[in-house]
């Protein structure tokens, strides 16, 4: 099954996996730092701002 890309970065790339969630790959080791910036931000953010972010799921290296 192939996921239509929703847009092209320098560090990754964002795909619409058709079940409202999105996958961004890292094509970089910028990339992959910025996916584990990102999972860290989420992580910690306050709970009652949360809603105003984009949900991460889980994030790893595959």
């Amino acid at each position: 099954m192939w996921y239509e890309e929703i847009g092209a970065g320098v560090q990754r790339n964002p795909f619409d996996l058709k079940n409202g969630f999105v996958l961004k790959v890292a094509v970089s080791k910028t990339g992959i730092k910025n996916n584990i910036n990102e999972a860290e931000i989420y992580k910690n953010f306050k709970s009652s701002l949360k809603s105003h972010l984009a949900k991460v799921i889980d994030h790893g290296h595959g």
